[in-house]
């Protein structure tokens, strides 16, 4: 009777549906003027021929902005032969070893040669667009008068040493040096910053120009003289203030020109997705 049982068991095991097992599916599908690209499971979770993983949403973007390109005759089959052999010869690479190195990050030469092309047409399309990017002498300049920039004080000093036995204190020291019968050996002046001084030396902020200040440490007097200082003050509009107040826009005007791009494509492509995602 056991016999029977454990067998209809089996047999009733056997019947049961297998767990289903998924070798590829369609992600979305891009739907452009032109043409159709199927997005799929394999293509996100492969990396690109640049080793980078792309999840959906790049890859929908990038298949977008690869029809773009097309559509505007940014990318032809013979600029991406001349790139891809520019390509080979940057790196040293014979058309078998190309061909390894597409296969080595799981693509066939053939598969291989159309990511290349997606990727030629994508850089393509962007650096038209950036391209078209100016940033006129007028918005520097309005930008800094808007936004102005302060420096911190700062502060020319100084510095010499001499010996404890010098003096027997930090006042005769000072009346030996008004007296001339001390000669201090002067470091060259040096310009600091409020922000990089040590705070031990925060009685520095308050003195006046030309002013000598003895400070007796265990191993020696340190003489500190301000030479001059300056005052907090605007960052002048210098060349380097002009080009970080011209890369500054340029960035603005890249992500403008960025969501300006995607807003078209959302005009131009259906994108269908599948699986809730």
């Amino acid at each position: 009777m056991k016999r029977v049982i454990v067998l209809l068991a089996l047999v009733s095991g056997s019947l049961m549906a297998p767990e289903m097992i998924i070798i590829d599916r369609i992600e979305a599908t891009v739907i452009g003027p032109e043409s159709t690209d199927v997005i799929t499971l394999s293509d996100i979770k492969r990396p690109g021929i640049d080793g980078r993983m792309r999840p959906l949403d790049s890859r929908v973007d990038e298949r977008r902005m690869y029809q773009e390109a097309c559509a505007s005759k940014l990318v032809d089959s013979d600029g991406v032969d001349k790139a891809l052999k520019n390509l080979q010869k940057d790196n040293n690479l014979s058309v078998d070893a190309m061909n390894q190195v597409f296969r080595d990050a799981g693509y066939s030469p053939e598969e291989g040669r159309k990511e290349f092309e997606v990727m030629t047409g994508v850089n393509n399309l962007m650096g038209m667009k950036m391209s078209e990017i100016i940033v006129p002498h007028k918005e520097i300049v309005e930008h800094y008068d808007k936004n102005p920039q302060m420096l911190e004080e700062s502060y020319n000093l100084q510095i010499a040493q001499l010996p404890l036995t010098q003096a027997q204190s930090a006042t005769d020291l000072k009346q030996q040096l008004k007296d001339h019968k001390v000669k201090p050996r002067w470091n060259a002046p040096y310009w600091t910053d409020r922000s990089e001084m040590d705070e031990k030396r925060g009685f520095i902020f308050d003195m006046p120009k030309g002013q000598l200040y003895i400070d007796k440490t265990d191993n020696s007097y340190d003489l500190i003289r301000l030479v001059d200082k300056k005052e907090r003050r605007p960052k002048p509009l210098d060349d380097k203030t002009y080009g970080e107040i011209r890369m500054q826009l340029h960035q603005q005007k890249q992500g403008e020109k960025i969501q300006t791009l995607r807003a078209d494509l959302d005009d131009k492509f259906a994108v269908i997705r599948f699986n809730n995602q």
